[in-house]
């Protein structure tokens, strides 16, 4: 019998890898997905919002690299990212040129910015990520709902995220208060 306590996978492996895999469409679809969890609203709300299609908002979050450069541009409008040309460092380390006019230029969104969630949480299956209005994060016990439906069932497997509770603070899908304020006031 196993008498250890379940304890967290690290996933330290997985981490390090998914930063080293970033691609420019990824960080891209990470950065539409961080706009959409400060504003709090679905996929949906958030297509409604900006006056885009719902296809459009889920081909920038997945696959912003197969889109035309003037699309993903505007996509990051009115976020707080932007897309830049960095330039690689000199072979002779000679880096410390400032930018046009004086300017300092602009800082690379570095791998580590993202949060581990965001980089590792997949449904079981990994066919698909966490609503970005949800806060996930990793469990060591499965939610209640698991238990309930799952459980029992051949094979079951254990989720090690879970985007179960509240959603994150922010506007509703309407621009109306979100469902945390809702229930505050109740």
């Amino acid at each position: 019998m196993n008498l250890l306590p379940l304890v967290y996978p690290t996933f330290a492996r997985e981490l390090v890898a998914a930063r080293a895999a970033l691609t420019v469409g990824r960080e891209v679809g990470l950065a539409l997905r961080a706009h959409r969890r400060e504003l709090g609203v679905s996929q949906r709300a958030y297509a409604r919002l900006r006056e885009l299609a719902p296809g459009q908002v889920a081909r920038l979050e997945t696959h912003a690299d197969d889109l035309k450069l003037a699309d993903v541009v505007a996509a990051l409008a009115p976020t707080r990212y932007c897309l830049a040309l960095c330039r690689r460092p000199e072979p002779d380390g000679d880096d410390s040129r400032p930018g046009v006019g004086g300017a300092a230029l602009p800082v690379p969104v570095a791998p580590t910015h993202w949060p581990r969630a965001e980089l590792l949480a997949v449904v079981r299956g990994g066919s698909r990520r966490f609503p970005a209005h949800r806060h996930t994060e990793q469990v060591d016990y499965p939610p209640n709902w698991w238990w309930y439906s799952e459980s029992t069932r051949a094979r079951a497997v254990r989720p090690h995220w879970s985007a179960a509770g509240q959603d994150l603070p922010g506007p509703g899908p309407e621009g109306s208060s979100s469902s945390l304020e809702q229930e505050g006031a109740a």
